[in-house]
């Protein structure tokens, strides 16, 4: 009985990690597509079929998933060549958006960018020392009013980049005394917070 069960385990785990492959290969695969058509601009399931080696319809299939994810939109038909007109695919400016904080040692910025990389709202503010406290209050407000013109989109935050020094709170100059203050940049979540600002 017992090598029974430890063979019909050992089956599932076999099928779970050949499942897990089959997520990880698709998500490299939609990563890469969107990657080339963000480098070129614009592409067409040919064009990307060539770049990528992939087959054409694992490429449809890709781009017909991205399109439904509002992803990618769809340009003009190009005519004029042997066979089906070609349609190039885009990113599609307001498929996704990401909000970026940079928490410095005398200043904290953050912004808002589309899917293109264009900068929709940056919120700025300085102080002697980076207090996590008035970081805090500073990052709150700033993500409500960065994603207030978003309306109903707020779904579409993929998520919030954070840059901060090395050991901020370790600063040996003579300013060390104020930054033993910012010892609460210690913890590993403090962002958890911020992140549920965006809904």
């Amino acid at each position: 009985m017992k090598e029974q069960l430890i063979g019909a385990n050992g089956s599932f785990l076999k099928t779970m990690h050949r499942v897990s492959n089959q997520v990880d290969v698709r998500i490299s695969n939609e990563k890469l597509v969107l990657s080339l058509v963000r480098l070129h601009g614009s592409l067409s399931k040919a064009e990307i079929t060539r770049m990528t080696g992939l087959s054409a319809q694992t490429v449809s299939v890709i781009m017909r998933e991205l399109e439904k994810e509002q992803l990618l939109v769809r340009g003009e038909p190009v005519r004029g060549k042997v066979g089906q007109p070609s349609v190039p695919m885009s990113l599609n400016k307001n498929g996704a958006y990401f909000l970026g904080l940079k928490i410095g040692r005398r200043s904290c910025e953050l912004v808002l960018t589309d899917f293109l990389g264009s900068i929709l709202s940056f919120k700025r503010t300085t102080y002697n020392f980076p207090l996590p406290k008035d970081v805090e209050e500073f990052v709150r407000t700033a993500i409500k009013q960065a994603i207030s013109s978003l309306d109903d989109k707020t779904d579409k935050i993929a998520g919030l980049g954070i840059a901060i020094p090395f050991h901020l709170w370790n600063c040996r100059t003579e300013y060390a005394p104020g930054y033993r203050m910012c010892t609460g940049y210690r913890q590993s979540h403090y962002s958890k917070p911020w992140l549920r600002e965006t809904g």
